[in-house]
């Protein structure tokens, strides 16, 4: 809300700012408006010098892995010729090469797995390994490949690595424990995405994507269903983008509908569609998953931001050295002990 409040409004954009702001009608049905809160926090800053300073580190501490995708990356460019770009199997490909390089004898069995039937680039924990979707789109120059390494290599599957070697097990497993908050793997979400982001030359703001997940599960755990998540979503995720003056085009919204329909089927995966017509008084359900992407970068992001005010250059890379939680002082303690 407050980004769109911020705007100058065309006439068409303020219409879909009414219909979010007073509700709206969709066919013969009712759409509540966006909630919007009385108090909130503000989210960390893009722009805050520590994710300069920690992306500055991280690519010195991390050049020999540079150096290996942009070696890899030239190799395929002398086979293919300068258009080339990396298709799922060479994305698999070079993420091995890179693992082999971080763990030459594969003790800890980090894996990369080619999944034919799969769109994305993610890291699967029960399996140790990072899956390579072979729908998903190819990658287009070496800095993007090292990059999205980075994420599921040396975030997710670097501390696995590292944290096996420890002496003790779990911390490349990863961590929980009996305390408010148990889990590593929320903050490790959001660390991973943070250090991708803080090494690219992007410029990265708050916006419908990062923040669309969290904004639709708290609509459906509000009572929403799909299609009144979905007529809400694409709205405001077209008045995030849109700029000031802007007019709305019936090709911006066929665009935003469309990507805020993929967005949706991962939220409600595996839900039929219109059970809250046979079921009114039963909240849709959710895969909630992505919940851990906010809250994580919220915990990274402001935990660096400690870091840098104290230039401790040392507590940053030894994020990299267990699946922990920082932020759990309990937590702390055990890797302390066991991480040199």
């Amino acid at each position: 809300w407050s980004q769109i409040n911020d705007k100058e409004l065309s006439p068409s954009a303020q219409q879909l700012y009414d219909d979010l702001h007073d509700g709206f009608m969709w066919n013969d049905r009712e759409i509540s408006p966006l909630p919007q809160p009385d108090e909130f926090a503000p989210l960390p800053d893009f722009n805050h010098p520590s994710l300069a300073w920690a992306g500055e580190i991280i690519l010195e501490e991390n050049a020999d892995l540079e150096a290996l995708f942009n070696e890899w990356w030239d190799n395929k460019v002398a086979e293919h010729g300068d258009d080339y770009v990396a298709c799922p199997e060479d994305i698999a490909e070079a993420f091995k090469t890179a693992l082999n390089y971080m763990d030459p004898e594969n003790k800890a069995g980090v894996d990369v797995i080619l999944d034919p039937d799969s769109s994305a680039l993610s890291w699967e924990s029960p399996l140790m390994a990072i899956k390579v979707g072979g729908k998903r789109a190819p990658i287009t120059s070496a800095g993007l490949l090292f990059r999205r390494f980075l994420h599921e290599g040396k975030g997710h599957g670097g501390r696995a690595i590292e944290g096996l070697k420890t002496g003790l097990p779990v911390l490349g497993m990863g961590l929980y424990t009996d305390t408010a908050r148990a889990d590593y793997l929320t903050f490790e979400e959001g660390f991973c995405t943070t250090v991708e982001e803080a090494v690219s030359d992007k410029d990265i703001k708050w916006n419908g994507i990062n923040l669309g997940y969290y904004i639709n599960i708290a609509l459906a755990q509000g009572g929403s269903d799909d299609r009144a998540v979905f007529e809400t979503a694409w709205r405001y995720r077209l008045l995030m983008k849109v700029k000031d003056g802007q007019e709305v085009t019936e090709e911006m919204i066929e665009k935003e509908k469309n990507l805020t329909h993929t967005s949706l089927v991962r939220i409600f995966r595996g839900m039929p569609t219109g059970l809250s017509d046979k079921y009114p008084d039963i909240k849709p359900l959710t895969f909630n998953k992505d919940l851990a992407y906010l809250n994580g970068r919220v915990l990274a992001m402001n935990h660096i931001e400690e870091l840098h005010e104290r230039d401790d250059r040392d507590g940053l890379m030894r994020l990299f050295k267990a699946k922990y939680d920082p932020t759990i002082p309990e937590q702390q303690v055990i890797v302390d002990k066991y991480v040199s």
